[in-house]
């Protein structure tokens, strides 16, 4: 049976309400911000330790086989790395990518869990779980425009990405449950559903010209500190920071029209100050939000849910 738009989203809640069982139960650890800067591998190793691989690859060429002297490898001859063409591969540890290298697609190296390091530099667009449950450190995307769903998820190593300005599109669950992420900067784009849900030791978020935060896309990220708004964002979608207990304190932009159901649920904020532009703040958005006392709000036609607020909020209207 074909389901439909409000099954979806019933099936969407279930899996963030499990998400936030889960947390509950995990402790984190704190780290120190790092300053962005892009880097490059081949700077670091000497290629005369690698494999070459110089054959046009094939779709699931090498996915889980035998082959153990299969661990550091350089890979010419290729503009495509196919779909489960490495996954599975745990010997793999390290990988050079030519540069006519631009895509990496879907499943290629998902699940090499001791894959520690890849140049990405050449890359346009990284697939569908394509580095999903590795050991990546350090991912540098000069080029890349589309990370798509779950590319980098359940990577609890990666501690630094550094993206272009040539970025469109951060896929749904794209960096989910990274946990030793500590800072990013997305320079534009859209982030989408849940892409750095989980990442529980991300402190610091910096958006450029960023035109849309997805669903529940920072929820559980109970180290965020600092976020960084940009003027493009239309509006706050549901659970975006859901459960970022020490996000204290937000600037929201003049731009913003809707403020939509938990956005800021459960939050740390002391004190907002909704612009002129919000047409609406909708249930729960501000709920739970123990240490919220004032509101300001600057537009007294704004729509706001009788239970946007905790009852002992105090709303005031700015001119």
């Amino acid at each position: 049976m074909k389901k439909t738009v409000k099954d979806k989203r019933a099936c969407y809640l279930l899996y963030c309400l499990c998400f936030l069982l889960m947390m509950s139960c995990n402790t984190t650890k704190t780290g120190t911000n790092q300053r962005i800067e892009y880097t490059n591998i081949t700077d670091k190793v000497s290629l005369s330790n690698y494999q070459t691989i110089k054959h046009t690859l094939r779709y699931r060429e090498y996915e889980d086989n035998d082959d153990k002297e299969l661990i550091s490898i350089r890979i010419e001859a290729n503009d495509t790395i196919p779909s489960w063409c490495f996954s599975k591969k745990s010997a793999l540890t390290d990988v050079i990518l030519s540069d006519q290298v631009s895509i990496v697609e879907e499943n290629a190296f998902y699940a090499c869990k001791n894959l520690k390091f890849i140049n990405l530099d050449n890359v346009i667009r990284c697939g569908e779980n394509a580095f999903k449950m590795t050991s990546l450190e350090t991912v540098s995307l000069k080029t890349c425009k589309y990370v798509d769903d779950f590319a980098f998820s359940n990577c609890t190593k990666l501690n630094a990405v550094y993206f272009s300005s040539a970025i469109k599109k951060i896929g749904d669950f794209s960096f989910y449950a990274d946990s030793s992420m500590v800072s990013i900067e997305i320079p534009n784009g859209e982030i989408g559903n849940s892409s750095f849900m989980g990442c529980a030791n991300l402190k610091k978020v910096t958006l450029g010209k960023v035109t849309r935060l997805g669903e529940a896309s920072f929820m559980g990220c109970s180290a965020l500190e600092e976020i960084f708004l940009s003027q493009g964002i239309k509006a706050i979608e549901p659970m975006t920071f859901l459960d970022c207990t020490n996000l204290n304190s937000i600037f929201l932009p003049e731009g913003i029209e809707y403020i939509a159901e938990n956005a800021f649920h459960g939050t740390g904020l002391k004190k907002v100050t909704i612009p002129r532009s919000v047409k609406e703040i909708k249930s729960q958005a501000f709920a739970n939000c123990e240490s919220l006392k004032t509101v300001f709000i600057c537009n007294k036609n704004t729509v706001i849910s009788s239970d946007a607020f905790n009852n002992n909020v105090i709303i005031e209207y700015k001119q």
